[in-house]
């Protein structure tokens, strides 16, 4: 009987290690919905991922994916907030030509239309090296030029890295 469980927990280790799957969580936020987060967000992050104004979002794993629908002044507040949690996290902004649309995870959802998007990103997820130095967290901001934001009447500190794409 002994011979038989171990040779059991040996296949199955086995068919795990070589599984070429890796599942992971992930999930749909609907609009209102509460978000899950690391208890090493800041109150502010949090604040701004649950603004009224979140269309959508969803989270991979560590990372986390929010689409608001707002105007230039929600959008600078955003920014602001972004810009003073420099410690927790770098801010990279994305400008795209066009309007904002968010694909939900679930891939039988259609995009929603959105006017900027934050991306939350975990570096120490990614690290290849234990105990990483640098900002735990990365926070893409991706605002599309075509949608609600006047982009030209907000001054984008130096300190933050952009992207036109």
């Amino acid at each position: 009987m002994n011979t038989l469980r171990h040779l059991t927990a040996f296949i199955a280790s086995l068919l795990l290690i070589l599984s070429p799957q890796a599942f992971g969580l992930a999930s749909d936020y609907g609009p209102g919905e509460s978000i899950s987060h690391p208890d090493n967000w800041p109150p502010r992050l949090v604040e701004l991922a649950k603004l009224p104004t979140r269309v959508a979002g969803y989270f991979i794993n560590q990372d986390d994916y929010f689409a608001f629908k707002d105007d230039t002044a929600g959008f600078r507040a955003c920014l602001d907030t972004c810009i003073a949690l420099g410690e927790f996290a770098s801010t990279t902004l994305h400008i795209h030509k066009g309007k904002g649309a968010f694909q939900p995870l679930a891939k039988d959802k259609k995009p929603l239309p959105c006017d900027w998007q934050l991306d939350v990103i975990n570096q120490h997820w990614r690290a290849t090296e234990p105990n990483p130095k640098g900002p735990m967290y990365s926070l893409e901001l991706h605002v599309w030029l075509d949608g609600a934001v006047d982009l030209v009447t907000i001054k984008v500190p130096s300190t933050v890295k952009t992207i036109k794409e």
